[in-house]
């Protein structure tokens, strides 16, 4: 399990460093706006969440991307649609969450 917490950090640490760098960099984003560009990351990052978590069956790290999905929605609560977006992939993948504990235990408990 600490590998887990440990490489999920690192996915999600990585993608805000990427994003620092290019705002550091006075990138502009193809035209699209900070806030667009943040609502595509967190998808991106769900997405990382959940391709991981589910493939290798690792609720660890997807609980990392869950508490990173939150933290950046409520310090990004001026930008309702990064909030929400936050919000609404850290349920996606607490649902994915949901489904692997429930897949892994209950078959046991009924035996």
């Amino acid at each position: 399990m600490p590998f887990s917490i440990y490489l999920g950090w690192i996915c999600v640490a990585s993608i805000v460093n990427v994003a620092v760098a290019l705002s550091a960099n006075d990138w502009k984003g193809f035209g699209l706006s900070d806030a667009t560009w943040a609502v595509l990351m967190l998808c991106v990052a769900a997405l990382l969440a959940l391709v991981l978590g589910l493939r290798h069956r690792d609720v660890a790290i997807m609980l990392v991307f869950i508490w990173a999905l939150v933290a950046i929605g409520v310090k990004q609560q001026a930008y309702p649609a990064v909030l929400w977006t936050g919000y609404t992939c850290a349920g996606i993948v607490a649902i994915a969450v949901l489904g692997l504990v429930v897949w892994k235990f209950v078959p046991k408990l009924q035996s």
